[in-house]
C-alpha cells in the first residue's frame, strides 16, 4: 500500500508480534483442550502427547479440532524458553503434563526397574521382558514398557541415562557389567547351597525351588546345577585366577566323575559296615534320613552302581582299579581290608 508521498505503509513490528503471540497462545489452548480429554480417558497419572499430535476424529474431542495437527513440540520448546503464560502452565501441570519427554521416560524406567527389583530381588531383567498391563503391582504409567530391551540398551550404551537420574540408578544397584554381577549372584547361590546341604556338589538337575523360604527370593528358579556344570566345563585352568580361588575356598567340585566315584565308595563303605559284605541287592537304594549313611549318599541307587561297576571293570581308570583291589566283590572279603584300601574315607 502506498502512502501520500509514495512510501509503503509498514505494519508496526509490535502489532505483528502481538498477532503471533495470540496465534501461538490459541494453539497452546487447543493443545490444552486435547490434553484434558486424553488425561480424562487415560488410567495413567501423567499426560504425555507426541511431538506432533493429530486429533482423532471422534466425539470425545472438540469438533473444531478433529483432524487437526497440533505442534506439541513447539509448546514444549516455548515452555523451556519460559514463553508460555503461567495461567496455561498451571492448567497443564494440573494434568501432570509431560514437559520433558526424555526425563519422563527415564523416570518411568527407574520406577519400573525399582518395581522389578522389589518383586524379583535383582536387576537381571530378561531382554524380552515387558511390564504386564493391568497389574497393580506396577505403576500404571509403566504398563507395557519394554523394560528388558531398555535395560539392554542402557548397558550397551544405546540408551544413555538421564543425568538427573544417574545417581538413583546407581543407588538402586544398577550395573553395566552384568556378567560380573551374574557371577557374584551365582557364587552367592552356591554358598547358600553349601550352608543348607553342607557340601558343594550341586546335582546337575538342581533348580532353586520357587516356594522354599530357606532360599532368598531373588535366587528362586535359578538352574544352579547347570551353572555349576558350566563352570566345570570351563575348567580350573581356564577360570580367571580370582574366581578359581573363590571356588577352591568352597571346595568346588571341578571333576564331577571323581566326586561321584568318591561318593560311591563312601556309600559302599557304609553298606559294608552295616551288612558285613558288598553283596548289594541290585535294587537297593540308600534310604533318606538314614544316619547309618553319609548325608551326601542319601537316595543313591547303590545296588545299581555296584552292578554296573562289576560289568564295566575294563572301562575304569587305573586309579579306580587300584582302589577296588581290596573291595569285597566276593563275600569272603572283610571290612578291615576295605578300610585299609580307603585312606581318605571318613569310615576308615
Amino acid at each position: 500500500m502506498l502512502g501520500r508521498f509514495g512510501h509503503h505503509w509498514r505494519v508496526p513490528y509490535v502489532l505483528t508480534s502481538c498477532c503471533r503471540f495470540f496465534a501461538t497462545t490459541q494453539s497452546f489452548e487447543d493443545i490444552l483442550a486435547v490434553a484434558k480429554v486424553v488425561h480424562a480417558k487415560s488410567k495413567n497419572r501423567f499426560t504425555s502427547l507426541p511431538s506432533r499430535f493429530v486429533v482423532p476424529d471422534n466425539d470425545d474431542f472438540p469438533a473444531h479440532l478433529r483432524g487437526k495437527s497440533l505442534a506439541v513440540s513447539e509448546l514444549r520448546r516455548q515452555y523451556k524458553n519460559r514463553n508460555v503464560p503461567q495461567a496455561l502452565v498451571r492448567q497443564f501441570n494440573a494434568l501432570s503434563f509431560v514437559w520433558n519427554v526424555n526425563a519422563h521416560k527415564s523416570a518411568l524406567r527407574l520406577q519400573a526397574l525399582t518395581t522389578y527389583k522389589n518383586l524379583h530381588g535383582h536387576l537381571n531383567v530378561p531382554r524380552n521382558f515387558t511390564v504386564p498391563r493391568d497389574d497393580k503391582q506396577w505403576p500404571t504409567d509403566t504398563w507395557g514398557l519394554s523394560l528388558g530391551a531398555a535395560v539392554h540398551n542402557m548397558r550397551t550404551g544405546h540408551l544413555l541415562l538421564h543425568p538427573g537420574h544417574e545417581a538413583a540408578f546407581l543407588a538402586l544397584g544398577f550395573t553395566w557389567d552384568v556378567k560380573n554381577t551374574q557371577w557374584e549372584s551365582n557364587l552367592e547361590a552356591l554358598k547358600h547351597f553349601i550352608r543348607l546341604h553342607e557340601h558343594s556338589h550341586v546335582p546337575y538337575r538342581f533348580v532353586v525351588p520357587d516356594d522354599d523360604p530357606e532360599w532368598p527370593i531373588h535366587m528362586h528358579g535359578l538352574p544352579l546345577g547347570r551353572v555349576m556344570a558350566s563352570w566345570r566345563h570351563i575348567g580350573a585352568d581356564d577360570m580367571p585366577p580370582d574366581r578359581r580361588a573363590a571356588l577352591d575356598a568352597l571346595d568346588f567340585v571341578w571333576n564331577a566323575w571323581d566326586h561321584q566315584w568318591a561318593r560311591n565308595l563312601d556309600a559302599l563303605t557304609a553298606y559294608v559296615k552295616q551288612h558285613g559284605d558288598a553283596l548289594v541287592p541290585k535294587r537297593f537304594v540308600i534310604p533318606d534320613q538314614d544316619p547309618s549313611y553319609p548325608e551326601h549318599t542319601w537316595g543313591l541307587a547303590l545296588g545299581s552302581v555296584v552292578h554296573s561297576t562289576r560289568n564295566r571293570m575294563d572301562d575304569l581308570p587305573r586309579s579306580h582299579h587300584d582302589a577296588l583291589d581290596h573291595w569285597p566283590f566276593a563275600p569272603t572279603r572283610n571290612y578291615s581290608a576295605i578300610c585299609a584300601s580307603l585312606p581318605n574315607s571318613k569310615y576308615r
